[in-house]
Formats: C-alpha cells, structure tokens, sequence
C-alpha cells in the first residue's frame, strides 16, 4: 500500500500574504486604543487620520503602530502578486494586485512624510501633502478592487470571489465619494464613512489573502475551462 502524497507546501507569495491579517490587526489595536485613549474623540465625527495627527495625545504611540501595520500590507502586497503570478491568475486580476502594491507603499511613505496638521491652516504643505497622498491612495484602491472583481468575476471558478471583490468596490467608490463630501460639507458623518470604506478594504484584502493561501500551489488559479479557445 503506497503512502500518500504528502500536501503540496505553499508558495512564497501565499506565506507573504498573510502578512496582511496580522497587519489588519494591528490596524484595528490603533484605532480601538487610539480612540479610547482620547478623551473626547468622537468616531463618528473625527477621522481616523486624526489618531495620529498633531493634536491626538498617542500620536507617537500610534504611529509605531500604523508603520507597522503599513509595513505588513507592502509584504501583503507584494506576496499577493507573487501568489497570483504562481497561481497563473488573469492578466487584469494580476495588473489590480500591482495597484494595490502601489497603494500600500504610497500610504505607508507618504502619511509617514505628511500626518495630518490638525493646528495648521488647511492648506498649508504638510496638510496638501497629506491630501495629495489621500488621493492617489484612493485612485489606487479602487483600481485595485474594481479590476480584481472583474478579472475574477470573468473566471468561472472563482466567480464568488469575484462577486464578493465588486460587492467591496461598490462599498469602497460608494463610501469613498461621501466621506469627503461629509468634511466638506460638515456633516457630522465623515468618521462613520472613513470606517465603513476602511474597514470594508481591509476585510477584502484578509480575504484574498487567505483565498490565495489555501489554494494548491501546484493548482492554476484559471481553471482549464477559463482559458481562452484556441
């Protein structure tokens, strides 16, 4: 009697993407503490930028945090597109993986390099800086997710996967574009909305992370019925 085939190890992109959970959890120990930490912080109303801008009383704490946390969605990143690449993912699916490696390097450096100026004028450079980094995150973000769904919804294997991804860029574009309406306008919503798009990104990408590392690493991620016919 033969014994049986040992299970396939996993590849380095699927052990790097788990780097993601363990970041996403750090992430939610800054704004639990930082938010409980501050005595007055409303969640509903202030952001979460503002946990480590220069009026919060743990901005130094909280930064190690959020480094931290920001340092875990590059190798995140950066094993998602390795995994995909292994895994023999969609051309699109692979180009959103890219943006999303993109993103996380842009928020990790550039909030890093501009923290909200909550004494300044609003315009003043660090608060442009912190702005211009805000935007790029966000075009980068829903790049990621919208090509990603697509790329997945396209491929009948995963088309679950694919569905939940644009489910999550509906949420993120939907959410995205009201949070700084709220600001601008002063409705006494904008934390509420940065939390729910947010909170809806980082779930996302723990899903995709644990998606890809249960996968075979020897099993291709486009399924012989999802190749195009000769």
């Amino acid at each position: 009697m033969s014994a049986p085939s040992p299970r396939p190890s996993k590849g380095l992109g699927q052990l790097l993407a788990l780097a993601g959970p363990f970041a996403v959890l750090l992430y939610l120990i800054h704004v639990v503490w930082g938010g409980l930490a501050w005595a007055g912080y409303n969640p509903m109303i202030q952001t979460i930028s503002e946990l480590t801008g220069s009026t919060s009383p743990h901005a130094a704490a909280l930064s190690v945090l959020t480094t931290a946390y920001g340092i875990g969605m590059v190798i995140c990143s950066i094993g998602i597109i390795v995994a995909l690449r292994d895994l023999a993912a969609p051309r699109l699916v692979r180009i959103g993986a890219i943006l999303l490696l993109v993103m996380t390097t842009t928020s990790l450096i550039g909030y890093a390099l501009f923290p909200l100026d909550l004494t300044g004028a609003v315009d003043n450079a660090q608060n442009l800086g912190h702005y211009v980094v805000t935007g790029a995150v966000v075009l980068c973000t829903l790049g990621s997710v919208w090509l990603i769904g697509i790329g997945m919804l396209r491929t009948p294997a995963h088309r679950r996967l694919g569905l939940l991804t644009l489910a999550c860029a509906v949420i993120i574009t939907v959410f995205g574009a009201i949070t700084p309406a709220a600001i601008a306008q002063g409705w006494p919503i904008s934390g509420l909305t940065e939390r729910i798009n947010i909170f809806t990104l980082l779930g996302w990408v723990c899903v995709l992370a644990v998606y890809l590392y249960r996968r075979s690493r020897t099993a291709a991620l486009v399924s012989i019925q999802d190749q195009p016919a000769a």
